[in-house]
């Protein structure tokens, strides 16, 4: 008897991890009809119910399996699962902490009980745009995360940190923590999580697609769709590549008809009012595109529109950023002087009062000494061959005209 148990058993386990669950569900219950309180086969079928999303059922069967073998952490784990499927968080945090009682040395333990963390915040998660943090302003408002969230996100950090370092080559475990880190605007190291996941998982599209949306964020156009390419041709349904993929259309529609229309307001010279709002579109885009500073466009928008406090911590930083830092220093002092006491302009004065004299002075000094003289040598030069070009051509056209008027007499 206990030998056809241990065959039917064998079999049990052979079908379940084959995925063919309808048959392993049907000889589970045939095992059950003769051992009704056998742990194993009630946690057998519990796993099978929740596999086929039958999750209420899998609940009643694992609370069975549970009371004949309290200490098996793998029946807890179980059921905290189900419950995660049930989004009955606070359940299963409770199962959790009991898997980690009776072993903490399991990483899907730890990675479990971040994910709960994640999920319970991401309920309550709301965001809050506030003026741009003046290190790294991006856009022209950044979602600052509520501060009593902090402390869950942080708890989740530290798990899934654990994890990590019991079980170091967990592609999954690297993934979500970059996800995590991206959440919270720790942009540095949510790259570094997201790299060394591709580089333990080259191949997983799920990866693949959270990056592709990273990159995107990070207006980095040309690598998000590399990588959400990537996603999709190892996973054609990826959702999350789906969603970057069109993320990236809607973005090239959006640039190519605004440059579209730009062209006409700007290369056309028709007289249109000026516009404020037009300004700091086409802002945004040369910020997004990387390629120039917008300081002409964000300067007719304050023109337009002096009290917008948020576009002149921009054009400050514009100014930064295009290493006009004299400039910088000045503009921040007289935004200063018209709204004291506020903490990104303290903070950009800071930064800029960090660099000597002569680092804030060089730029202007190298265009004054050595650009500039070099330019007003070239345009001279350039003038002088243009003038003497004049000298000999004029003389020889009007000859040419004078030969033909000649003929025609």
């Amino acid at each position: 008897m206990e030998k056809d148990y241990q065959m039917l058993m064998n079999q049990l386990v052979v079908l379940h991890d084959s995925g063919k669950y309808t048959a392993a569900e049907q000889l589970a219950y045939q095992i059950l009809e003769t051992h009704p309180t056998d742990s194993e086969g009630l946690f057998y079928l519990s796993r099978i119910l929740y596999m086929l999303d039958r999750n209420e059922e899998a609940l009643d069967i694992g609370l069975q399996a549970l009371s004949q073998e309290p200490e098996n952490e793998w029946i807890v784990f179980l059921i905290s699962k189900i419950h995660k499927e049930l989004f009955q968080w606070d359940e299963q945090a409770a199962y959790l902490e009991q898997c980690l009682r009776l072993d903490p040395e399991i990483a899907d333990f730890h990675f479990a009980k971040a994910e709960n963390i994640i999920n319970k915040f991401s309920l309550q998660f709301t965001v809050q745009f506030k003026m741009s943090q003046f290190i790294r302003p991006n856009f022209f408002s950044r979602p600052v995360i509520n501060p009593h969230l902090v402390k869950l996100a942080e708890a989740a950090v530290l798990e899934i940190q654990q994890a990590i370092q019991l079980d170091p080559d967990a592609a999954e475990y690297h993934m979500k923590l970059g996800a995590l880190y991206f959440m919270f605007f720790r942009t540095g190291d949510a790259e570094q999580q997201f790299q060394h996941a591709l580089q333990l998982e080259p191949q997983n599209a799920e990866t693949n697609g959270i990056y592709a949306v990273f990159l995107l964020q990070e207006c980095r156009i040309k690598q998000a769709r590399e990588h959400c390419e990537l996603a999709l041709m190892f996973d054609p349904n990826q959702e999350i590549a789906l969603m970057a993929k069109e993320q990236l259309h809607i973005y090239e529609a959006q640039k190519d008809h605004f440059y579209k229309s730009l062209r006409r307001g700007y290369h056309l010279k028709t007289k249109v009012v000026p516009n404020a709002e037009h300004q700091l579109q086409y802002s945004k885009i040369l910020l997004e595109e990387g390629k120039v500073q917008p300081l002409r466009q964000l300067k007719a928008y304050l023109r337009l529109m002096p009290e917008d406090m948020e576009v002149h911590l921009m054009y400050g930083k514009a100014q930064y950023d295009a290493k006009h830092y004299t400039t910088a220093y000045y503009y921040f002092k007289r935004l200063n002087r018209k709204w004291p006491g506020n903490p990104y302009i303290e903070g950009w004065l800071n930064e800029l009062s960090q660099m000597s004299v002569v680092e804030r002075n060089m730029v202007p000094i190298l265009k004054r000494c050595i650009i500039l003289p070099v330019k007003l040598v070239l345009v001279a030069l350039l003038k002088t061959i243009l003038f003497a070009f004049s000298i000999y051509s004029v003389p020889k056209i009007r000859r040419q005209q004078d030969a033909q008027l000649n003929r025609l007499v």
